[in-house]
């Protein structure tokens, strides 16, 4: 089987997270060479037209998709699932749809909602006013962002009266924000895999910030 390995080129050479999707990109080169497939790695940018001219050229039976981001922007990552699905080429990860929704932080928080599934309180810029109607501490997260960009100790707010303050600030540096109530405990990652014979759960991981 030929296979394509898509990935973003990373937008910070030193950034060790940017740097990382290369570890990856060889892992899963190495895997593939022992599963007895080849592989064509593929490096991501806005240019998508390039990356649909070298898909052709390549016409690989699978694409293993590694995308985080294109350019630095999280928010794009489902720009490559949309090109795949459109060329019906079957691909390994989420579908567009999956990305795109959970992209957004809080078009999930409410799609959660609607299925009865709690999740912390929050605020958005458009009801963000003196008298905040939610408990501190409390946590400014960017909407867009993936995993924990933009998130360090300062981004918890223990005095409501500078909220405001802080949630401009953090606007300005990540783009569209929304605020929630803080939640202190562990972490989890919890994977779920769709098959012929059902859902299947993935060992759990826990993230350890040590």
């Amino acid at each position: 089987m030929k296979v394509a390995i898509a990935y973003n080129l990373p937008a910070n050479k030193k950034s060790a997270d940017d740097l990382d999707v290369l570890v990856q990109v060889e892992a899963v080169k190495k895997s593939l060479i022992e599963l007895g497939h080849s592989s064509i790695p593929i490096g991501i940018s806005l240019d998508l037209q390039s990356f649909e001219k070298k898909i052709n050229e390549v016409k690989p039976d699978l694409v293993f998709n590694l995308v985080e981001s294109i350019n630095g922007v999280e928010m794009y990552l489902h720009f490559i699932p949309v090109m795949l699905e459109k060329l019906n080429l079957p691909f390994t990860g989420a579908s567009s749809e999956a990305l795109f929704t959970t992209t957004n932080k809080v078009f999930t928080k409410r799609l959660l909602n609607t299925y009865d599934i709690r999740t912390p309180k929050w605020i958005t810029s458009k009801n963000i006013s003196d008298e905040v109607n939610i408990k501190t501490p409390c946590i400014i997260k960017p909407i867009y962002e993936d995993a924990s960009v933009g998130l360090d100790d300062s981004s918890i707010v223990y005095d409501s009266s500078k909220l405001q303050n802080e949630f401009k600030e953090r606007v300005k540096k990540y783009g569209e924000c929304f605020v929630e109530e803080f939640i202190d405990g562990r972490e989890f990652n919890i994977s779920i895999l769709e098959t012929e014979d059902g859902v299947k759960v993935l060992p759990i991981a826990e993230i350890r910030f040590e």
